[in-house]
């Protein structure tokens, strides 16, 4: 009863800290919103400056050039009107003397006003016929269009990312247990938090409460004893995947560990599902040196549709030993040659991890996190591996200073803490995310 209360105490403190970090990721989501909406704010008034100056600038331009044509028109008019007024008043004296005058008066008007009208019959009312001004005003339909879209004024732009983990300085050992048998080589976690143990030499099964306290042992499956069983995964139903190797077989099984499927696979190791659960992948060993991935149809159908072994000729592997999907479906294989590959979906491959200064021991488990960390067993060296998706060394997670001895199977449970087996057969959980 103590050690489930201290469990449940355990998860009350992580369920408050994810309280918290929410809280403050709404914070900051509210305080980005504020921000953000002072600059439109800001933009806006920032547009409208510039366009109350442009009209300024527009509307003075527009005075300045019809002020000049103005001017000039006008003087063409002054000029105008007084050439007219003078000939006007010339031919007005002409003749009213043409008309009332005698001969005299005709004779002394040609003596007195004939050089004046020989000019003012050959001055032209107007020098020069102005030119005709027409103003317009063209518009940058373009601008209409990109403020329409909103591309004048601006975008909101909203960028995701997965929340990044925080790692612990040093990963804290939350529950250790003694499953009594030597090797388990891998663990699974059941959708109901119970632990699942392999035992390959002795040929069994474990099952151990989510506290640590036995449950159960399996040895055989319906009528079919098991023989060498390695790999372990769930489905979300509580149905199992095991791999036997030598029975060349995967069996699924039932909540209550019947047999409904089998499939036949040659020298199966460890065993992976994808997190939508339609496929399968099988590390092969050494005999066979490749993983083999299996499809599952809406009906439930497991059927071999790729077999990963070789690029352009080239062996992948030396002896695959366990298998883990990433969230897109990339593969991860753990390689007894004391490399880690990172495949593509199709089956290329991506990278390699060898360890820091290539001093990657002998590997046992491979498991992958709910940020795509790789975590990597280092039987050898007494530690596990924190490695990126992409392949790079990011620290230790464990090691032999945290009591971490030969270190084999691995996984994540329902909190995202590290679980881990080894050789002399107990099982640590460690935490490593701070909450």
């Amino acid at each position: 009863m103590q050690t489930k209360f201290r469990g449940i105490e355990r998860k009350l403190s992580k369920g408050e800290k994810t309280l918290l970090k929410i809280d403050a990721t709404l914070a900051k989501l509210q305080e980005n919103e504020r921000s953000v909406q002072q600059q439109i704010k800001d933009r806006a008034a920032h547009l409208r400056h510039l366009v109350d100056q442009k009209e300024k600038t527009l509307l003075q331009e527009l005075c300045q050039e019809t002020s000049t044509h103005k001017k000039k028109l006008q003087t063409f008019r002054n000029n105008c009107s007084a050439t007219c007024s003078s000939i006007k008043t010339a031919t007005d004296v002409v003749k009213n003397i043409l008309k009332h005058g005698a001969p005299i008066d005709v004779l002394m008007l040609q003596h007195q006003h004939g050089k004046k009208l020989d000019e003012l019959r050959f001055t032209s009312a107007v020098e020069k016929i102005p030119e005709e001004v027409n103003l317009t005003f063209s518009t940058n339909t373009e601008v209409d269009q990109e403020i329409s879209s909103g591309d004048g004024l601006g975008n909101v732009q909203i960028s995701r990312q997965p929340a990044l983990p925080k790692f612990k300085p040093q990963a804290e050992c939350m529950l250790e247990f003694d499953t009594g048998c030597w090797r388990p080589v891998d663990i699974a976690l059941s959708p109901n938090g119970n632990y699942v143990t392999t035992h390959d030499v002795k040929n069994k099964v474990k099952v151990f409460r989510s506290d640590g306290t036995f449950s159960k042992e399996i040895t055989n499956v319906s009528d079919t004893k098991m023989k060498w069983p390695v790999g372990i995964c769930h489905f979300p139903d509580g149905r199992m995947v095991l791999a036997c190797r030598d029975n060349n077989k995967l069996f699924i099984l039932s909540p209550q560990c019947d047999v409904q499927q089998t499939v036949d696979v040659n020298n199966p190791w460890g065993v992976a599902l994808n997190d939508n659960c339609t496929k399968i992948a099988v590390a092969q060993g050494e005999k066979k040196r490749s993983v083999s991935v299996f499809s599952i149809d809406t009906k439930g159908q497991i059927t071999l549709t790729d077999v990963i072994k070789d690029k352009d000729g080239k062996q992948l592997f030396n002896s695959p030993y366990k298998v883990a999907y990433m969230s897109n479906e990339s593969l991860v294989v753990s390689d007894t040659s004391n490399q880690l590959h990172i495949l593509t979906p199709s089956g290329d491959p991506l990278y390699q991890y060898t360890g820091p200064e290539n001093k990657l021991g002998q590997h046992r488990g491979v498991c992958v996190d709910a940020y795509d960390n790789i975590l990597v067993s280092d039987y050898d060296n007494n530690c596990i591996h924190l490695v990126s998706q992409d392949g790079k060394f990011i620290q230790y997670i464990a090691t032999k200073a945290d009591g971490l001895y030969k270190p084999w199977g691995c996984a994540i449970n329902q909190d995202g803490d590290l679980v881990v087996t080894e050789l002399d057969g107990k099982v640590k959980v460690f935490q490593y995310l701070e909450m």
